[in-house]
């Protein structure tokens, strides 16, 4: 059996089980339930663990062993990429939302009483400059258990291209270092995949 369709047994299963427990009423299936739900939590956090260490060791490794053409074109097609898909996302948006709110019956008594209860003037956006400045982390350490991914993302990128202008049988040691690394998360991955469908039923069954 592939692991789709053990995923999608488990899910059918924890749906199935669920709505028994929530249709027996009983108080001890439910105390059960709560027990085993934080393993479904569990294995949301062992896949949340993995990202940081694995998109940096990828992003160093992969602009650190590459030489400085190819360096250049890459961190070129990237910007492009990043910049063409926020603009295409963007139009579609712009395009399309008004398209599909008209199809949404919203309760405008709501919205009238949402105005009285909140002070929007009191909300105030972070202005540009802040933003900018925050690009850069002072401590990337701080940035990566923040999760602040943007700035460790800038981080990862100067440190690589500094990599590259460092004299390779000093660069090789860190480079390897990286990649072992991105080696290891892999293989940690490839066990949480092997346990997803656990985590996807006790993900489901308190629902």
């Amino acid at each position: 059996m592939t692991l789709t369709a053990r995923v999608l047994l488990a899910l059918v299963a924890g749906l199935v089980l669920g709505v028994g427990v929530s249709l027996s009423g009983s108080e001890a299936l439910h105390g059960v339930v709560a027990a085993v739900e934080p393993i479904g939590a569990l294995w949301v956090n062992a896949i949340r663990m993995t990202v940081i260490p694995l998109v940096v060791s990828l992003l160093i490794t992969g602009i650190a062993t590459a030489t400085g053409a190819s360096a250049g074109r890459i961190g070129g097609r990237t910007a492009l990429w990043i910049v063409t898909l926020v603009a295409a996302g963007a139009a579609f948006t712009a395009v399309a939302a008004p398209t599909l709110l008209s199809f949404a019956d919203f309760d405008t008594g709501a919205f009238d009483s949402l105005r009285e209860t909140t002070d929007v003037t009191s909300v105030e956006l972070p202005p540009v400059r802040d933003w900018i400045v925050g690009l850069i982390p002072p401590n990337p350490i701080q940035a990566a258990a923040d999760g602040a991914m943007l700035p460790l993302l800038v981080f990862s990128c100067i440190l690589a291209l500094a990599l590259t202008r460092v004299d390779p049988e000093r660069r090789a040691p860190l480079v390897g270092f990286f990649e072992g690394l991105g080696d290891a998360m892999m293989v940690v991955i490839e066990w949480v995949m092997w346990a997803a469908p656990v985590g996807v039923f006790f993900l489901v069954l308190p629902l």
